[in-house]
């Protein structure tokens, strides 16, 4: 899973907006977006093998999107199961599901 922070071309929203009403582009695939109140900036989770996948996701976006940042992201609990592995601690959390 990646964090992908987008920016829309200024002159491109509307031209995207209208396109993705219309069905007219392909989302991408495994993507849930949220996106600023005047559509410029995007904030993604997106499902994907490496960074170069999460780039060839965003291929048909090219003329309207920038991608701005993409890291790869895990669950908290996930992230507190190898800490608590190489701490060498072991049990559960309370609090943190996995």
């Amino acid at each position: 899973m990646f964090f992908v922070k987008t920016e829309v071309r200024p002159d491109k929203v509307d031209e995207l907006a209208r396109k993705i009403v219309n069905r007219e582009i392909t989302p991408v695939d495994g993507n849930l977006v949220y996106v600023s109140p005047d559509g410029r900036t995007g904030y993604n989770l997106v499902e994907a093998r490496d960074e170069a996948d999460v780039c060839r996701k965003f291929v048909p976006y090219d003329a309207y999107v920038i991608l701005k940042e993409v890291v790869p992201v895990e669950p908290m609990g996930q992230f507190i199961e190898r800490w608590k592995g190489q701490q060498g601690l072991t049990g559960k959390t309370p609090g943190v599901s996995i």
